[in-house]
């Protein structure tokens, strides 16, 4: 029993499965305990101090490349956020080479950047962000030379369909909308239409500067210095029907009615013919290269004014309705002149006044 343990060194048989030996073990005969031999805290100590060294080197690990590792010991724990703070643009893999790496110069070596770190301070050394590129529409449309074509414009719900019952509303059978045919000015021919009212559902969609066609128009063509671009008060919201044979549109480019130029907006409403849409992408002009396109239901060309040539070939069967609009940048002045280019066709007030004036002066006569 422990209580009759002598004092002293006791040899005892320590029976393992793999192994069978003898060793000392001493008890302490005051505590009746015990005592680890030297040689196990020994062991005990270096066992201790491996341990260290792991957790030194696994902490060392996690610290991103081109902190200090003064700066990260000083950071607390909860917050291992701020070791990306710390990290320089040269070596945050979001980046690209510097300068001196993409021109082929020697790379420098760690302690040469951190002594640039530290002369240039923070605000230039620690750079999270590069400069914002150039959206993909702008570059197709600045590419193209100023005209894009896009499918899906509105929404399927609340833009399009809301356009399309009050179109139809408009120039169906029994509409209020009266349509006349185009002015002897435009490179037009055979075609029919009407100014939209001002008031109606349409015009409040493509003015709305958070609705589809706005922010599509403001990517390819706003911000900046000049501002964003609106509906145009001036220019009415004009419908525009091919139905008769032959209608279409010869080669031409559109008047610039403002300074700066405004933006043509041919939204297609319906479109069951065969005209065909072409244009001429390109900066040089000597050597163009042509588009063609059959422009399906809610699709939108986006046309720079004095641009991008273009025409539609004459019709042979089907219909197609267009809506056609233009947006100016906020501020833009007319040109002179430009009011005779703004309709193109002739409102239904000043036709039924002039039947009216012609039979009452039949009447008097």
């Amino acid at each position: 029993r422990p209580d009759h343990r002598p004092p002293g060194e006791m040899t005892i048989t320590c029976n393992n499965v793999h192994q069978s030996k003898k060793r000392h073990v001493r008890y302490d005969h005051i505590t009746n305990q015990q005592k680890v031999p030297l040689c196990d805290q020994r062991n005990n100590a270096a066992a201790l101090g491996r341990l260290h060294v792991a957790l030194l080197l696994l902490a060392y690990a996690t610290i991103p490349r081109g902190v200090p590792a003064a700066h990260a010991l000083l950071l607390p724990a909860s917050k291992p956020q701020l070791l990306h703070s710390l990290v320089p643009r040269s070596h945050s893999r979001r980046h690209r080479l510097s300068s001196s790496e993409e021109q082929g110069e020697p790379k420098p070596s760690c302690w040469q950047q951190q002594q640039r770190q530290y002369m240039s301070g923070p605000s230039s050394s620690y750079q999270k962000f590069s400069a914002p590129a150039i959206a993909p529409l702008k570059r197709q449309y600045q590419k193209a030379g100023g005209i894009l074509y896009r499918q899906s414009v509105l929404s399927q719900e609340g833009e399009f369909d809301a356009c399309k019952r009050e179109l139809v509303s408009l120039i169906g059978k029994g509409g209020s909308l009266r349509l006349a045919d185009e002015t002897t000015s435009s490179v037009a021919s055979n075609r029919v239409g009407g100014a939209i009212p001002s008031d109606s559902v349409i015009v409040d969609i493509l003015r709305n500067p958070k609705g589809s066609i706005a922010r599509l128009i403001n990517e390819v063509e706003g911000g900046g210095r000049q501002g964003n671009l609106v509906l145009s008060e001036d220019v009415p919201v004009e419908v525009r029907i091919y139905e008769k044979t032959g209608a279409g549109m010869e080669w031409h480019a559109d008047d610039v009615l403002f300074d700066p130029a405004q933006i043509e907006v041919v939204l297609t409403m319906e479109n069951t013919s065969d005209c065909v849409t072409t244009w001429e992408e390109g900066k040089d002009d000597s050597n163009p290269r042509r588009v063609e396109v059959e422009t399906t239901s809610n699709s939108a060309i986006l046309i720079k004014a004095g641009g991008a040539r273009h025409k539609v070939s004459p019709l042979k069967y089907g219909r197609r309705v267009i809506l056609k609009f233009v947006y100016a940048r906020e501020g833009a002045t007319l040109i002179d002149g430009a009011e005779q280019h703004m309709k193109q066709f002739a409102s239904s007030s000043s036709r039924s006044k002039k039947r009216k004036r012609g039979a009452n002066g039949k009447k008097k006569r």
